[in-house]
């Protein structure tokens, strides 16, 4: 992730921002509390990213954040917790956190350092042994200066799962000012697949999905002064491809493949893009002259829209357009829309669905916008190259628990905002 985002120092400088920039969040996503800058607390995917600065040598940062986690985020109050307990990650959090240990990744074996809550807290282990954690003046004094093992000082931002299960002292000697010292070496910090320097994977700048007449392709990579090769026919570029110096046009569909390479580096991973000149669909000339929305409702557990016509239909009829208002109860249901929409006018055309739970859009038995899975209220969107004319679409939702929201809208490519699609524009089938 480091080498992705082109180093150390580009690294820390975006995770520094995910703790300052806006909260600006649209909708509604019960998860998404607790909120410091755009980390959310509350929803437990998150709980590493505190922790994280202890990997690229700047662990005062992941101290100071954790105490003000453990001191804005937690209260001995019924709404004590900023997120929902799901199995007890919220309250592990904060166990794991006041001990000073905290497992990033478990399967490192790993249990990454943070300054403790408490100036001593015994831990009975399970071999029968006791780990004594003691910290002085934790209260005033939230960063580490020095760590000692049973006499040992260890200099890591982490300790071993054996190390802890041996038992004894473990003494964390603070400070009221970060230590900018300690814990900033290579062999300092906890484990990492990647080995070495590494060249980032290459990008594209622009948009290469269904474009009209040519398009350009312009390549990039995050490691300064890498260069970059690339290949149009699928083959595996190398040094003996093309080299990229400047942005280039494409007239048709290709399979872009780049390879970034930096003296003294690892070379990059494979970038693959498909390049898709657009294959506009034709439609159907008036089949229908009747507005409106054929629809199906079911009743059942569903966790993908999939599942939704193998059960039994329990009303169908004519609506205006799809809605989800018809529901006869509030979870476990879904509802299969179907018809003709008439497109205006040529052009590639993007629709995006919004929905809690899945919602799966296709248009001429293409699939455009894959919203599946049960979630909270989200948007996806797709893409599809349409003619003029009338062509049959099939709108699948299903509700599963906690909110329920469906609504759909388009746009042309060259059109900034979406609209909602307009019933005018819906015919029976």
């Amino acid at each position: 992730m480091e080498q992705l985002f082109g180093g150390s120092d580009e690294f820390v400088k975006q995770l520094d921002s995910l703790f300052i920039v806006a909260s600006d969040i649209q909708g509604e996503m019960v998860d998404i509390t607790g909120l410091i800058g755009q980390y959310a607390h509350g929803n437990e995917p998150s709980h590493h990213m505190a922790y994280l600065y202890n990997y690229v040598g700047q662990p005062w940062k992941t101290q100071e954040l954790t105490r003000r986690i453990l001191k804005e985020l937690y209260h001995p109050t019924p709404e004590g917790i900023s997120g929902n307990e799901d199995c007890g990650q919220m309250s592990a959090w904060y166990i794991l956190s006041s001990l000073g240990i905290y497992e990033v990744c478990p399967g490192s074996n790993q249990f990454v350092l943070t300054t403790p809550l408490f100036e001593k807290i015994n831990i009975n282990l399970a071999n029968g042994k006791t780990l004594l954690i003691k910290a002085i003046n934790p209260k005033d004094n939230i960063y580490i200066d020095k760590v000692v093992l049973n006499g040992k000082e260890i200099n890591n931002n982490y300790i071993t799962y054996n190390q802890i299960m041996e038992g004894g002292e473990l003494s964390f000697s603070l400070s009221p000012s970060p230590n900018t010292n300690r814990g900033t070496q290579v062999d300092a910090l906890p484990y990492s697949l990647t080995i070495g320097q590494k060249a980032s994977i290459p990008y594209n700048h622009g948009d290469l999905n269904l474009f009209m007449g040519e398009t350009s392709v312009e390549l990039g990579s995050a490691t300064a002064g890498a260069v970059i090769y690339y290949t149009l026919d699928g083959s595996t570029p190398d040094t003996t491809s093309s080299l990229y110096q400047a942005p280039f046009s494409i007239q048709g569909s290709h399979l872009i493949q780049a390879i970034a390479f930096k003296k003294g580096y690892q070379p990059s991973r494979i970038f693959s893009i498909q390049a898709s000149k657009a294959n506009m669909v034709k439609g159907e000339t008036n089949p229908k002259t009747e507005n409106g929305t054929n629809f199906k409702y079911y009743e059942g557990n569903f966790s993908s829209v999939s599942q939704i016509e193998k059960s039994n239909v329990k009303a169908s009829g004519i609506i205006a357009e799809p809605t989800i208002k018809g529901a006869k109860q509030t979870d476990h249901f879904g509802f299969v829309f179907s018809g003709y929409i008439f497109i205006p006018q040529d052009g590639v055309y993007e629709f995006m669905t919004k929905s809690d739970d899945g919602s799966v859009l296709y248009i001429n038995n293409t699939k455009v916008v894959d919203n599946d899975g049960s979630h909270a209220a989200i948007t996806a969107t797709g893409r599809i190259a349409l003619k003029k004319g009338f062509h049959p679409y099939k709108l699948m939702y299903f509700e599963d628990y906690e909110g329920e929201e469906l609504s759909w809208a388009w746009k042309r490519v060259i059109d900034k905002q979406y609209a909602p699609i307009p019933k005018e524009n819906l015919f029976v089938r």
